[in-house]
């Protein structure tokens, strides 16, 4: 029994499918309508729920820009639109037109798998994260030294967020129990700290910007100040700051990543100040 051996455009399918990333797709992509149909730039754009589009891939840089005018190629999957395949305007012959519009639909599928075995990457290692992250903050429960236990869980959130400097402080009433600086100027804690208690504070949720006067820091180029308080059993609280030159944006995953590991430090610092007073 002989096997017939597959059909060059089949072997090429199998790359666009195969793709393990962005560049091998592209790749495979342009392969295939370079040599099947004599297409030399092409882009892909995705369109959002508002069907704005943002592109996604070109063949070369500026492509995109230079087919403008071009012909473009709805990229549709179980008939929703996906997004745009742009090529060049003058177009090959009838027949091999009528063979694009069918091979759009491959790379629609393609492009559509590509995206979906991504997303669940993604999810499986913020997944892991959000396990890693849990597990390090549920460490500090075993400490039992309050100016330990601030100082580790102000090093967990400024790597967590993404942050460059920040502070921490463990209140007893008015008075400063304990003090953890990462980077962060003791004069600049002076005045975040006076910006909180004149509640100079914006946003609402978990993370609030806290409104800095910046024409007294001007050696700081700050895009984020934000304000994490912990809560804990009067008349103790924490306040923890958190500073970058960038914009920290939280997702829906990290927000929640963020309030249990604030949950965690608040219980790991209150257990530390409970067993200070049973040693008293």
């Amino acid at each position: 029994m002989s096997v017939s051996p597959a059909a060059p455009e089949s072997l090429a399918l199998l790359d666009l499918y195969g793709a393990e990333d962005r560049a091998e797709f592209q790749l495979a992509l342009g392969d295939i309508l370079a040599e099947r149909f004599g297409v030399a730039e092409f882009a892909v754009y995705l369109l959002d729920r508002r069907r704005h589009r943002f592109l996604e891939l070109e063949s070369a840089p500026g492509a995109a820009a230079r087919l403008a005018a071009g012909r473009e190629l709805p990229l549709r999957v179980q008939g929703a639109d996906l997004g745009l395949l742009v090529l060049p305007p003058a177009g090959p012959a009838a027949e091999t037109t009528a063979a694009i519009g069918d091979f759009s639909r491959h790379v629609a599928l393609a492009l559509y798998f590509q995206k979906f075995i991504d997303q669940q990457g993604r999810l499986m290692e913020e997944s892991l994260a959000h396990v890693q992250a849990l597990k390090a903050m549920g460490d500090l429960l075993g400490e039992l030294d309050p100016e330990l236990v601030l100082n580790k869980t102000l090093k967990f959130f400024v790597d967590l967020v993404g942050a460059e400097v920040g502070a921490a402080r463990l209140l007893g009433g008015e008075r400063a129990l304990y003090e953890a600086r990462w980077g962060l100027p003791a004069e600049m804690l002076a005045e975040l700290v006076a910006a909180v208690a004149a509640g100079e504070l914006e946003g609402e949720g978990l993370l609030r910007a806290v409104r800095l006067p910046r024409q007294r820091f001007a050696s700081f180029s700050l895009a984020s100040v934000l304000y994490l308080p912990i809560e804990l059993k009067a008349p103790h609280a924490c306040q923890v700051f958190l500073l970058s030159g960038e914009e920290i944006a939280l997702g829906q995953h990290r927000g929640e990543l963020v309030a249990s590991c604030q949950a965690i430090g608040g219980i790991a610092l209150q257990k530390s100040l409970d067993h200070l007073e049973q040693i008293r």
